[in-house]
């Protein structure tokens, strides 16, 4: 289970059977691997969403101070101790501050 998810941003006309049939998965998911993660369990959740519609995942992965970026039909992305993580289209108004994880790690 993702550790925080957005809801899907399609509109009521994208999806007609909505409300009586929810979205099955977010836009936007983050995990944050724990120390007894590993994170091939983690890239194995991911397949499983990436069918599903979501457009955008990132592990935070405070034990390597990565964090793995997954998009849609593309290859996934490692940051190396970045500071702050955003992106868009998914998140055009959202920073994530990685800071205190890091310093907490």
């Amino acid at each position: 289970m993702p550790d925080v998810l957005t809801p899907p941003t399609a509109t009521a006309s994208q999806r007609p059977n909505w409300p009586t049939e929810p979205p099955r998965c977010p836009d936007f998911i983050i995990g944050l691997r724990s120390r007894t993660d590993r994170l091939a369990t983690w890239q194995t959740k991911r397949e499983e969403y990436c069918p599903h519609g979501d457009r955008l995942g990132w592990l935070i992965d405070p034990l390597k101070k990565q964090v793995h970026i997954y998009r849609a039909a593309m290859e996934p992305k490692i940051l190396e101790s970045p500071l702050t993580v955003n992106d868009t289209p998914v998140l055009a108004d959202f920073l994530l501050n990685l800071t205190r994880i890091w310093q907490a790690s």
